[in-house]
């Protein structure tokens, strides 16, 4: 009929609205360095949450009238691992002053031993015994290629790296700066000015995986290794020089490293942030079109940008938001109601979603299907994780079968 004609024409007109460099500035803006990772309970993801709703209100997209606004307010508890305290031999280290990196791999409720070695050759390593130890690597070369080596010590059982160049102190002092630092583009300047590229700089502490292990990577200052080892740097450098350094140090050094985190209780409030449509004929019937906003924060100084995980879904939301305000305008009017959603906290549990779905009742409306976007900023293509594909999954129906219209 020519209403129903009347009415596919203004589907697929809204349907053109949906472009790819809308989806990638928005994805560009939500991933940006001033969003700080999107960790919960940061500046950065109010800045996410405020942006999301302006996207709404600048697409003429309601808000739940039981809510009087975009935002959801969710409160929770949850547990989480208290700041590490890491000793190193007698030495008690404070982050970005003694030490920088990651120390989960070798977080324990008991000393493990340190293999202090200069020679970091395969066939060396593979004759050590590191199982359930920490290597502390001595180099003038911090930046080595470490995966073929880390491959090595995470099939030995090895819980940890060290890292020390004896032969800079400056460089350690560059480092803290680098990771003491909390504005992001000024972090990378910096980052880019120690290294010649960010990339290089974030290689350097990275926790490099085997199939499904991990292993941390500490750096510590030379006055560290000296306290330690009870030896002045000079006769350090001179043993690191001279053959069989490695022996000699074994035998000199009766260190161990100690990390201990305690897990405590917290809790955290967020938003989350809900644009409603109402719909004609079904109304207390309702589509959730959403995705999670919410990040890693920062790790070790290093901001998680979240491009794909989940800047990407964000975006997809928000562009099929606006297909549906478009539509809208064109006196088009879907039968169920649709609330888009963008949950918070889903990387500390999926609190967001959760909370939502305790609290649908108390909107007065009936969810009918969830239609969920998380990581698909990856392309078409398959990928390889763990030797087995992942492939995307599309859902298709016939537009007589169709909630959503």
């Amino acid at each position: 009929s020519s209403k129903s004609q009347e009415q596919d024409s203004t589907i697929f007109s809204a349907l053109e609205s949906i472009r790819s460099d809308d989806l990638k500035e928005m994805v560009y803006t939500l991933a940006s360095p001033k969003m700080e990772g999107r960790g919960v309970g940061t500046e950065g993801i109010q800045k996410a949450a405020n942006y999301i709703s302006k996207c709404f209100q600048g697409n003429s997209i309601g808000y739940l009238p039981a809510l009087n606004g975009y935002e959801q307010k969710i409160d929770y508890s949850y547990h989480r691992l208290n700041k590490p305290v890491v000793s190193i031999g007698k030495v008690n280290c404070t982050d970005h002053s003694d030490y920088i990196g990651a120390t989960s791999t070798i977080s324990s409720n008991r000393v493990l031993g340190i293999v202090i070695v200069k020679n970091t050759s395969l066939e060396y390593i593979q004759e050590l015994d590191l199982r359930n130890r920490v290597i502390l690597i001595l180099t003038s070369d911090i930046f080595f290629v470490k995966k073929p080596l880390y491959d090595v010590l995470i099939r030995k059982g090895c819980r940890g790296v060290i890292l020390c160049n004896p032969s800079n102190k400056n460089e350690f002092k560059d480092l803290c700066k680098i990771y003491s630092t909390r504005e992001g583009g000024k972090k990378d300047k910096y980052k880019i000015s120690f290294s010649g590229s960010i990339l290089k700089t974030d290689s350097l502490i990275k926790s490099l995986k085997f199939k499904n292990y991990y292993i941390s990577t500490l750096v510590v200052p030379s006055r560290v290794l000296s306290k330690v080892l009870d030896l002045d740097i000079k006769t350090i450098i001179k043993k690191l020089d001279s053959k069989g350094a490695d022996s000699t140090l074994f035998k000199t050094a009766k260190a161990g490293i100690s990390v201990k985190q305690d897990l405590i209780e917290d809790s955290q409030t967020s938003n989350n942030v809900l644009g409603f449509i109402e719909g004609s004929d079904l109304k207390d019937e309702v589509i959730v079109i959403s995705a999670h906003y919410d990040h890693l924060g920062t790790e070790v100084g290093r901001v998680m940008y979240g491009a794909d995980d989940n800047a990407s879904g964000v975006a997809t939301v928000l562009e099929v938001a606006e297909a549906y305000s478009i539509a809208l305008k064109n006196g088009f009017k879907p039968k169920r109601s649709i609330i888009f959603a963008a949950f918070t906290a889903e990387e500390d549990g999926l609190w967001g979603s959760r909370i939502f779905v305790n609290k649908i009742d108390g909107l007065n409306l009936k969810p009918i299907v969830n239609l969920n976007a998380d990581m698909v900023g990856r392309g078409e293509d398959s990928r390889m994780e763990l030797n087995s594909k992942v492939k995307k999954v599309y859902a298709t129906a016939e537009r007589k079968d169709s909630l959503l219209i």
